[in-house]
């Protein structure tokens, strides 16, 4: 027995260390190197590791394609011209690789305006994305081709960005790029050097697809702020984001030594906020100073919600009609629609897929549903006297029937009522709630909204 024990106990942390991510992290200034965190929690972002530093690098954008290659713009005059260099990730028997410069290129052919390089990301496929900010407000976007082998070829340029929440291209400062599993591109921006708003954008592939030329115009969809643990800006310029291996997103802020806004941040999207849209960083992993950037080869499915607009419902006549807007969607399937005459018990009145292309959009799509009143006040009714009698007939010999008045009684849900949100005053009203679900399984709530019965 104390051998099969022993046996449990040793997979058990096998699998515990297994599930651990790798970060890379550069600098740009006070140490330039590449820094490699071992032992991060994916889901929670615990660090109980170690790190490995190696190379001689000064960088802001650097990104990791699938083969465990490294690749990096070195800090430039930013006059559009640019090298890109690959590296290697420390082994056994090469804790220090060296780099080599595998592409050269020009951003702006002949145009004198200043370009900076600092968001690079490398899609599953080995393309690695550049969006760039420019002197004079343009945002661009251009990729190259990465290879296993730790090569690269085939520069293009692909046009210029838009920001659809109408914010200025000359304020895209810092911030960084990076791909989820389907091929999403996530691009974050921090719209000052230090205490300005953190965004973060995306843009579907579809749309990245449709970029095939120096003409090409890509709308970037808003999604979230980004803020500090406190809620805040951050004090810092934010550098750098990459994926874990379980959707959760690492975060880079630049400061100096002791300074609680800089250093290696984990960002947990499940803990996003769909009203406010804001999500904070959950778990400060590293105080390095001098951090510009961050980089994985994680291609998780991004777990953030649906992002919903306006809801609303009305009882007419005996008609219930529930309308409902969503601004963003990602990975999504449907959206059940749920009912209470209290606030506090739900049942479920019904489901509509989701309108968005393979469960994706940015932009905005209205729905709605609508039912009998009378219909939904009985399926409350049923599920209150399913569990009444499943307590009345709780006996060994009441099996059968138990089995039957739990089918009956499925798809009753309880939620603590917020006052802010429900109004329990009056009659002839039904409270309403939509549940989003993604493809995976995965939900997220609207707020509680009350639809009153016409006079």
């Amino acid at each position: 027995m104390k051998k099969v024990l022993l046996l449990l106990l040793t997979i058990a942390l096998a699998k515990i260390s297994y599930n651990q991510d790798v970060v890379y992290t550069v600098n740009n200034w006070n140490s330039t190197q590449i820094t490699q965190y071992t032992g991060i929690n994916p889901s929670t972002g615990t660090y109980t590791g170690s790190t490995t530093k190696f190379g001689d690098v000064s960088s802001s954008a650097m990104g990791m394609n699938t083969a465990g290659y490294l690749y990096y713009i070195p800090v430039s005059t930013n006059t559009g011209d640019f090298e890109v260099y690959s590296t290697a990730t420390p082994s056994a028997g090469n804790p220090y690789p060296s780099a080599t410069e595998v592409l050269s290129a020009d951003m702006n052919g002949s145009s004198d305006e200043e370009i900076y390089f600092r968001r690079l990301g490398i899609r599953a496929d080995g393309w690695a994305y550049m969006v760039l900010s420019g002197a004079t407000g343009n945002i661009y976007m251009a990729r190259f081709k990465t290879y296993p082998d730790g090569s690269a070829s085939d520069f293009e340029n692909l046009g210029t960005i838009t920001l659809d929440d109408g914010s200025a291209g000359s304020e895209f400062n810092n911030g960084d790029l990076v791909f989820d599993e389907t091929g999403n591109m996530f691009i974050m921006v921090n719209q000052d050097t230090g205490g300005g708003t953190t965004k973060l954008y995306m843009i579907t592939p579809a749309a990245l697809n449709a970029a095939t030329g120096p003409a090409s115009v890509t709308q970037a969809a808003f999604k979230w702020n980004v803020k500090d643990a406190d809620g805040d800006n951050f004090g810092q310029a934010v550098t750098g984001l990459a994926m874990s291996s379980t959707g959760g997103f690492y975060l880079s802020a630049q400061g100096g030594a002791g300074s609680s806004d800089a250093g290696l941040f984990y960002l947990d999207p499940t803990t996003a906020n769909a009203t406010t849209k804001e999500v904070n960083v959950t778990k400060l992993i590293s105080t390095e100073p001098g951090m510009a950037d961050v980089a994985t080869n994680y291609y998780a499915s991004t777990i953030l919600p649906v992002s919903f607009g306006s809801i609303s419902a009305s009882i007419t006549g005996n008609q219930l009609q529930v309308n409902w807007t969503t601004e963003t969607e990602t990975n999504n399937d449907h959206f059940e629609i749920w009912v209470s005459q209290d606030g506090k018990t739900f049942a479920k009145a019904g489901e509509v897929a989701s309108k968005a292309s393979n469960g994706t959009s940015t932009q905005s799509i209205a729905y709605s549903y609508s039912t009998p009143a009378g219909k939904a006040v009985s399926l409350l009714g049923l599920s209150i006297f399913a569990l009444g009698l499943m307590t009345l007939f709780f006996t060994k010999k009441n099996k059968a029937l138990l089995v039957f008045i739990a089918f009956a009684g499925l798809g009753v849900t309880s939620c603590s009522k917020h006052s802010e949100q429900i109004d329990t005053t009056g009659n002839g009203k039904l409270f309403v709630k939509i549940i989003q679900v993604d493809k995976d399984g995965k939900q997220s709530s609207s707020k509680v909204v009350t639809a009153y019965k016409a006079d």
